[in-house]
């Protein structure tokens, strides 16, 4: 099959860019980290027109004969020039899946009384221009008080995904919170994906004693007794107890650090990274993966957390590669 992409900016597509591209590398990141994309061009006598700030960039990547996905928007957010002996000069353009020039950076202070996860975040996303959409899983989780403390949107969102074991990903002007670990879309359906020794180039498998506790210790502070209380949720793999640092304002959030934090250290004890023959177009983050012919180590479900999607244009290649842990 021969391989294809298509780059848009802001919607219109160029021959010029087609016929200058050298190289496209999409990173689909679980959360923390946005999506990224880098576009390589040749640039010979620095001649190629440089794309305005904020650009939205698409890209459409797979086979002519077959399989296409258009991932994307990522936002420009700059690009850098530059020569090297084998190609020449080049232009190479970044983006990324959220405006970082936006409000999504400004600090604020608020205060959030008798209400839900999913209200605080959807008030918080569309006071900076946002939506939010919210897993059910957390829609509902009552929060008798919430501060945000001079934090910027992207912060906030981001401490309130690592306490309660989601993921927050940004996708054209929307802040989706979802399930960490489930392999759910927003309408409750399993992302899956197979793959089998066929299909694989390489791939390295880990265990990881490291990760291995007793469970995990978080506290509060409770005020109406004036002391510190702490919080087990327990793994039962051997001492010693993982320990948090912060102190949480109430025993709510004390339990749901406790019980993410778990889930967390369970995950990470069982790692895989694969490398695809041919790129796959179809293979995504946060995907239950099932992996069989390996070995029997590996051949179990796992799940996706980083997958870079490669396209050489002057090798004619595209290539798949990911990253993933043990699903719980």
């Amino acid at each position: 099959m021969t391989p294809f992409c298509e780059l848009t900016f802001d919607g219109a597509s160029s021959d010029l860019v087609t016929t200058h591209l050298l190289k496209v590398d999409i990173v689909l990141n679980s959360g923390g980290d946005p999506d990224k994309i880098t576009a390589r061009l040749a640039d010979p006598f620095a001649q190629l027109p440089r794309p305005r700030e904020g650009a939205k960039i698409r890209a459409t990547l797979g086979y002519v004969e077959g399989r296409k996905r258009r991932f994307g928007p990522f936002i420009c957010d700059g690009y850098s020039g530059g020569f090297e002996e084998e190609s020449g000069e080049f232009l190479e353009i970044r983006g990324t899946s959220v405006d970082f020039r936006a409000s999504a950076k400004h600090r604020a202070t608020k205060t959030h009384k008798d209400t839900t996860l999913g209200q605080i975040l959807k008030s918080e996303a569309k006071s900076a221009g946002f939506e939010a959409i919210v897993s059910p899983a957390f829609e509902s989780v009552p929060y008798d008080h919430f501060f945000r403390g001079e934090k910027s949107l992207m912060q906030m969102v981001g401490e309130l995904a690592d306490l309660h074991d989601a993921i927050e990903k940004y996708e054209d002007g929307k802040i989706l919170f979802l399930e960490r670990g489930s392999a759910l879309d927003l309408s409750g359906a399993l992302r899956t994906h197979a793959l089998t020794r066929d299909d694989l180039k390489s791939w390295n498998w880990s265990r990881d004693f490291r990760n291995n506790y007793a469970g995990v210790k978080t506290a509060y502070r409770d005020h109406d007794k004036g002391k510190r209380v702490v919080v087990k949720e327990k793994l039962d793999k051997g001492d010693p107890w993982y320990e948090h640092r912060k102190l949480f304002p109430d025993q709510k959030t004390a339990t749901a650090a406790a019980r993410s934090k778990a889930k967390q250290l369970n995950r990470k004890e069982r790692q895989i990274e694969i490398t695809c023959k041919c790129g796959d177009p179809d293979l995504l983050e946060q995907m239950n993966l099932t992996l069989t012919g390996l070995s029997p180590e590996a051949d179990r479900d796992w799940l996706t957390t980083s997958v870079t999607h490669s396209f050489d244009a002057e090798g004619m290649a595209f290539d798949t590669s990911a990253s993933c842990e043990m699903r719980e």
